[in-house]
């Protein structure tokens, strides 16, 4: 896997020019390197930004890398790649946990379930550290926990997994919210990875997507809460898209 990204392919990446992804970088303090006469970042460093600022980020800077990561990805960005995931994976109204290590374990069983994945305590070990790095929670009862590297694991395929708590629970968010929702991301690919948390916070932003979620009676309604609202965005793209043709 390339370990490197140079400049135009850190911008390719998040959708904006070269110019204004140096910009962004230096006020991020994030500095390159130069490798044979040529300046880089490192990519796993690019990545951790990414994750740590993207419940942060504008709508139209999410949709940039939604479409940019998808290109690399090597997916459409008018396709509903997370309801067709978690169609195929795993959705959980009822997640039996209290604390964060439980809520791990469990969602790491779950992903066990789909057959995509076979070591589930290396799993749960993996989204451990990650979270020791940083809590996962962003702070409105939801959390996307993951991975920070999947390749310890062998993974058969991407892997999503969403789950619903009976009650609020501590999950280490950094103003001390508790989180009722978890959607488990797991793929080996770092664009699958990106384009898949920029889709997953679009869905979440979605009016009324959240209460719909905690609401739903059972994981069927679940799943079409994130379809409906996964088809409103592919809407969006596809118009954008074809103003930009």
């Amino acid at each position: 896997m390339q370990q490197f990204l140079d400049l135009v392919e850190v911008a390719g990446r998040i959708g904006l020019d070269a110019a204004e992804t140096r910009r962004l970088l230096e006020r991020q303090g994030i500095a390159g390197r130069t490798v044979q006469g040529i300046e880089v970042f490192e990519r796993s460093e690019i990545l951790r930004w990414l994750e740590r600022t993207m419940k942060d980020l504008s709508d139209e800077r999410l949709s940039g890398i939604d479409r940019a990561s998808a290109g690399y990805a090597d997916w459409e960005s008018s396709g509903s790649v997370v309801t067709r995931l978690l169609d195929s994976g795993c959705v959980c109204p009822c997640l039996s946990a209290n604390t964060r290590p439980s809520a791990l374990r469990k969602l790491s069983e779950l992903a066990v379930s789909t057959g995509m994945i076979y070591d589930g305590p290396m799993l749960y070990s993996l989204l451990c550290e990650r979270e020791e790095l940083c809590s996962t929670a962003l702070g409105n009862g939801v959390a996307i926990p993951h991975p920070r590297s999947p390749h310890p694991l062998y993974v058969q395929d991407d892997v999503l997994v969403l789950a619903r708590t009976a009650h609020p629970i501590p999950f280490g968010e950094e103003r001390g919210n508790l989180t009722w929702l978890f959607m488990l991301v797991i793929s080996g690919d770092p664009s699958r990875h990106l384009h898949l948390l920029a889709r997953i916070s679009m869905i979440l932003r979605g009016d009324g997507v959240i209460e719909a979620l905690r609401e739903a009676p059972s994981g069927i309604e679940m799943l079409e809460t994130i379809a409906g609202a996964e088809t409103r965005i592919v809407e969006d793209l596809t118009q954008r898209n074809r103003g930009r043709s």
